[in-house]
């Protein structure tokens, strides 16, 4: 494995991203997540306040509400982007300033990774597949949500399908990762890639 190489990891809502860093942890490389530094900034009161000025809905006790916040990126796209403009820069800058601290390998998880087009920040991106129906089921099983809101949730998201079948991913810098059977299968598929690299 070569110095300082940084991996990306990204894939549509529910494709088992989750699933994949936690195993990555457990191999004992460092794994740095975008999702965690949301987390961190929705409880900076700085942070809350910004959001109150735009989504005041959200806001209730001085904490985020996040159930609403989700159901305004969701529904809008002109607030999903509103929000990704305050949230994105912030999330993206202590990222790379955790990946910049790191030597060897290490790996990033980012959902918006190709939305955003930040392919040239990472030597190698691992996406996660998984079929859609998959998808929609644990989204409404794990969010509480009908099938409609489910399907808004991945229409949201960049079309990972769609890229796959037009041959978007090209060999030489993304590493696909079906993840339609069991999780050991999902293990052995990183495994692989973790030899590859």
């Amino acid at each position: 494995m070569k110095n300082n190489l940084k991996i990306g990891i990204t894939g549509g809502i529910a494709s088992g991203k989750s699933q994949a860093i936690a195993y990555l942890k457990e191999k004992g490389f460092p794994v740095f997540s975008c999702d965690a530094i949301n987390a961190q900034l929705l409880q900076e009161p700085a942070y809350i306040e910004k959001l109150q000025h735009i989504f005041p809905d959200c806001v209730k006790d001085g904490r985020i509400d996040k159930k609403i916040l989700a159901e305004y990126i969701f529904s809008s796209p002109e607030k999903r982007k509103i929000l990704e403009n305050i949230a994105h820069p912030e999330i993206l800058n202590r990222l790379f300033l955790q990946l910049e601290k790191e030597s060897g390998v290490v790996f990033a998880e980012v959902p918006l990774l190709l939305e955003k087009n930040l392919s040239s920040h990472f030597d190698k991106i691992i996406v996660l597949m998984r079929q859609r129906e998959a998808r929609k089921q644990a989204i409404m099983k794990r969010d509480g949500c009908h099938e409609k809101e489910a399907t808004a949730k991945m229409d949201s998201q960049f079309p990972y399908e769609k890229a796959f079948e037009e041959g978007v991913f090209s060999k030489e810098k993304f590493i696909l990762i079906f993840n339609d059977l069991s999780l050991e299968n999902l293990y052995e598929q990183l495994d692989i890639a973790l030899k590859d690299l």
